[in-house]
C-alpha cells in the first residue's frame, strides 16, 4: 500500500490574530496561499497549556489524563514532592508518554518517518526513520558543540592556549626522536547546560589530547602525528588531519566528541609548533539512530543555529538576537531536512520551530495597551518584532512547501498553544504557606527556606498547575493519612477560592477543581501523573518572570517569604502555561493556529468552531490511510474534509 505523504510543521506559540492580520496586510503570501487553499481554525491546547503537554497531544491524539505529560515537570508516585520539579524536561522522554506516537504507527508500516526538534518522544528509535533533536533541549541530548574552536601553540599569544611539552620517545613513523606535546580542551558548552538534567556550570570538564611533532624526512620536523583507536593520523603544514576523537567523563556520563586539527606552524626543531583545533562536536546522543549524530557532523550539518553564518537576509535582524538566531535556526532546519529527505526519501515529518513563543514571552505584553509597563516606543518595537518574526516564519514555510510538497502532500501548519498578555507575579507557596498547609525552614547553607515535607499537607507545581497532597503510601515521606485526603483538598480549595488580589479585590484563580471534577481532562481515569488539585489563573497573572528556579518549590527565597502574595512582573510579559483552555486577552488567546492543505482537505475554509489539538493525529492518520493512535481522545476532524 502507497500511504500518502505528510509534513506537520509546528510553529510552537503561533497565536490566531497575527496570522489574521499580517495575511490582511499582504505580509505573509505563503500563510495566505495556505488559507486559500485548505483549511484554517483555532486549535484549544489541553491544560496544561504548555510544550511538551501539547506537542505530545498533537502527535498522540491524546488528552493529558491519557498521556500523563503533565508539563516540563513529571511528578510520579514513590518519589518525594520536590524530587520531579529538579528533572526539568524529562517530561519530554518517550517512555514517560502513555499514549501512542503516530510515528510509531507509520513506522510499524514501513513509513519512512523523521522527528525534529520535537519536544515529545524523545529517546525513541525508529526502524525506518530518524528522530533528530535541534535547538529545543532534550534531556540526555548534549549540546551539538562541546567546545569553541580554539589554537595552540608552544608561545601562545593571549587568544591561544598553550601546548605542554611532555618529552621524547622513539616512533617507528618517525626518523627523528619524536616530541610529544600536550593540549587540554575545556568542554565550554556543556558548563552551564542542563545535560542528563543536570547542572555543569561548577564542573570542570577537560580533556587532553595528545600529538606528536615527528620527522618523516629525517632532515627536519616536518608533521605532526595523532594517534588513536590503533589508527596514525599525519598532518603537514598547512592541512587539516581527519576527524579525530575525544571523550568528556562527567558525572552524569561520558559524550564521545569529534573534531578536526590543523597544524599552523612547525619549525625545524620541532620545538615550536601553532596547531588549531575546529569545535569539538558531540558525537552521539542526540539524534536516533546515533550514526546519524556523526554523519551530519562530518557533512557540516547541525539542526541548530550553531553553523549558521548571517546572510544577507539577515539585515534587518541584526538589532535583534532573538530573530537573527531564529532566522539561522530556519535555515539550518531546511538544510537538515534536505539531507534526510536525500538520505531516507522521508513520508511522514514532525518538525518543531520555537520561534514565536520565544517573542511572545519578551514582547507579547507591549501590544497590550492595559499593560502597566505599556509605552508607545515599547509598543511600536514589539510590533516591528513580530511583524519580522511572522514574515521568518512565513519564508520558512513557503521554502518547506517548495521543497518538499506536492499536490499530493498533506500539510498541517499547526501550534501548541497562543499566548496571553501578563504582568501580575503570584506566590501560590506564600497562599498555601499562610494557610498552614505548606511548611518552610530557613537554611543557612542555603540563604534560603527550605521544606520541611514531613510537616507539609500540600505541594504546589507551578508547571504544571497542580497541587500534591503529600500522601501517606503515595509520596515517599508522605504525611497525611488516606482518610485526611479529601479534608486537605477540600481545604486547598477554599484557600484558593478566598485568595484576593488587593488591588482588584478578586481572586486571580480563574478555576480550582478536584483533578477527577476538571472541566478539561476530568471525568475519566487520570494518568498517575495528574495532579490532586488543578487550578488555572486568570489573565494576567503568572508564575515565572524569567528565572526558572523560581518554579522549584523545594526553597524559596526570603524577598518572597516577607513580600506581598503580589507583585509586578519584570522581565516577562508573555504567559500561556496557567490558563484554562480558550483563555482570551483582549486579542489574544491562548488557543493555537490550526491550518492543513492537501488532497480531500476542503479550500479556503474557515471553521466556525476551534477544533480541539487531540483532533489533529487521528485526522493525519485518517487522510494517510493510517489507522489512528491507540488511546486516541480526538477525532477525525470531518468537516474540514471535502
Amino acid at each position: 500500500m502507497v500511504y500518502r505523504k505528510a509534513i506537520i510543521i509546528g510553529l510552537d506559540g503561533a497565536i490566531p490574530y497575527f496570522i489574521k492580520k499580517y495575511v490582511e496586510e499582504g505580509l505573509l503570501p505563503n500563510f495566505e496561499k495556505l488559507l486559500s487553499e485548505g483549511v484554517f481554525a483555532e486549535a484549544v491546547p489541553s491544560p496544561p497549556t504548555d510544550t511538551p503537554t501539547n506537542w505530545t497531544t498533537i502527535a498522540t491524539g491524546a488528552d493529558t489524563a491519557t498521556h500523563g505529560v503533565t508539563s516540563f515537570y513529571l511528578h510520579l508516585p514513590g518519589e518525594t514532592l520536590p524530587y520531579g520539579q529538579k528533572y526539568r524536561f524529562r517530561s519530554q522522554l518517550a517512555k514517560y508518554c502513555k499514549a501512542e506516537y503516530l510515528w510509531k504507527i507509520a513506522d510499524e508500516n514501513g513509513i519512512p518517518s523523521i522527528v525534529v526538534n520535537y519536544p515529545s518522544g524523545w529517546g525513541m528509535e525508529l526502524k525506518h526513520g530518524a528522530i533528530i533533536s535541534g535547538e529545543w533541549y532534550m534531556p540526555g541530548a548534549p549540546p551539538k558543540i562541546l567546545s569553541d574552536s580554539c589554537t595552540y601553540s608552544t608561545s601562545p599569544s593571549p587568544e591561544e592556549k598553550p601546548l605542554v611539552f611532555l618529552g621524547e620517545e622513539k616512533l617507528d613513523l618517525s626518523k627523528l626522536p619524536a616530541l610529544k606535546y600536550r593540549l587540554s580542551v575545556k568542554a565550554s558548552r556543556i558548563a552551564g547546560s542542563e545535560w542528563l538534567y543536570r547542572d555543569f556550570t561548577e564542573e570542570e570538564l577537560t580533556v587532553f589530547i595528545e600529538f606528536y611533532a615527528i620527522s618523516i624526512s629525517g632532515e627536519k620536523y616536518d608533521a605532526v602525528l595523532f594517534v588513536q583507536d590503533n589508527s596514525a593520523h599525519t598532518v603537514k603544514v598547512g592541512e587539516w588531519s581527519n576527524w579525530l576523537t575525544c571523550v568528556f567523563e562527567t558525572s552524569a556520563g561520558s559524550v564521545k566528541g569529534v573534531f578536526r586539527a590543523k597544524l599552523e606552524k612547525l619549525s625545524e626543531n620541532g620545538k615550536s609548533v601553532k596547531i588549531k583545533l575546529t569545535e569539538i562536536f558531540a558525537a552521539e546522543k542526540w539524534a536516533y539512530p546515533e550514526t546519524l549524530c556523526r554523519e551530519l557532523v562530518e557533512k557540516g550539518i547541525l539542526p541548530d543555529a550553531s553553523l549558521e553564518k548571517v546572510a544577507n537576509e539577515d539585515k534587518a535582524y541584526l538589532n535583534y538576537p532573538i530573530l537573527l538566531s531564529y532566522a539561522k535556526n530556519a535555515r539550518a532546519l531546511l538544510k537538515l531536512l534536505t539531507y534526510i529527505d536525500n538520505k531516507l526519501k522521508w513520508r511522514l515529518c514532525f518538525l518543531h520551530y520555537h520561534i514565536f513563543d520565544s517573542l511572545n514571552h519578551h514582547y507579547l505584553g507591549y501590544l497590550y495597551k492595559d499593560l502597566p509597563a505599556y509605552t508607545e516606543e515599547k509598543y511600536e518595537k514589539a510590533l516591528e518584532v513580530m511583524e519580522l518574526g511572522w514574515k521568518i516564519a512565513d519564508r520558512f514555510v513557503g521554502e518547506i512547501l517548495e521543497k518538499f510538497c506536492d499536490e499530493d502532500t498533506l500539510v498541517v501548519v499547526v501550534s501548541d498553544h497562543g499566548c496571553l498578555p501578563s504582568w501580575k507575579m503570584i506566590s501560590l507557596r506564600k497562599i498555601l504557606v499562610e494557610a498552614g498547609l505548606l511548611e518552610y525552614k530557613w537554611d543557612d547553607n542555603l540563604k534560603r527556606y527550605r521544606v520541611v515535607l514531613e510537616k507539609t499537607l500540600a505541594y504546589p507545581y507551578y508547571e504544571p498547575s497542580y497541587i500534591w497532597v503529600n500522601l501517606k503510601g503515595r509520596e515517599a515521606g508522605g504525611v497525611v493519612e488516606p482518610s485526611k485526603y479529601e479534608d486537605i483538598r477540600d481545604e486547598v480549595l477554599s484557600v484558593l477560592k478566598s485568595t484576593k488580589d488587593p488591588e482588584t479585590n478578586t481572586c486571580p484563580f480563574e478555576l480550582a477543581v478536584r483533578r477527577e471534577e476538571d472541566p478539561y481532562i476530568g471525568g475519566k481515569p487520570q494518568a498517575e501523573t495528574v495532579g490532586d488539585i488543578l487550578y488555572y489563573l486568570k489573565p494576567s497573572y503568572q508564575f515565572w518572570d524569567g528565572e526558572v528556579s523560581i518554579l522549584d518549590s523545594e526553597t524559596m527565597g526570603k524577598e518572597e517569604m516577607e513580600g506581598p502574595v503580589i507583585w509586578r512582573a519584570k522581565k516577562i510579559f508573555g504567559t500561556h502555561a496557567y490558563y484554562t483552555p480558550g483563555a482570551r486577552l483582549g486579542d489574544f488567546t491562548v488557543n493555537g493556529i490550526f491550518l492543513m492543505k492537501g488532497p480531500g482537505v476542503a479550500e479556503g475554509l474557515e471553521l466556525k468552531e476551534p477544533i480541539r489539538l487531540t483532533d489533529i493525529a487521528p485526522t493525519v492518520a485518517h487522510l494517510m490511510g493510517l489507522r489512528k493512535p491507540k488511546k486516541c481522545d480526538g477525532r477525525v476532524l470531518y468537516e474540514a474534509l471535502k
